[in-house]
């Protein structure tokens, strides 16, 4: 396996393989059932421990991106993409700031429509 570059912004370490990983499958054009590459490949080939990368993998999997098979390893998945947002999206916890922003998105998608 090639060696993968992580990107070098001011974010955490987790966020830079997550970075690093969704490049990494949108090069090699991997799509949902794909296989991708084991924990220690992907770990050694990102130059980070396995900890770091299980972070990363972890929040993939929460959002459906990747999920685990027995016998088969690690596949792409199909995420929702409103199921995270539906889980989070509660105006009672959101300040006036956020309410409007997300007003504008609104708009912006119904204008765009």
């Amino acid at each position: 396996m090639e060696e993968l570059k992580l990107a070098n912004h001011n974010t955490t370490l987790v966020d830079s393989v997550e970075e690093s990983l969704i490049s990494y499958f949108k090069e090699q054009g991997l799509r949902p059932g794909c296989s991708i590459p084991n924990e220690m490949e992907l770990a050694a080939s990102l130059g980070v421990g396995r900890a770091v990368l299980r972070e990363a993998l972890s929040r993939f999997k929460m959002t459906g991106m990747i999920v685990s098979r027995t016998k088969k390893g690690m596949v792409l998945g199909e995420p929702s993409l409103l199921g995270g947002m539906k889980r989070c999206i509660n105006p009672l916890l959101m300040n006036e700031s956020m309410l409007c922003d997300i007003l504008e998105f609104r708009v912006a998608l119904e204008i765009g429509i």
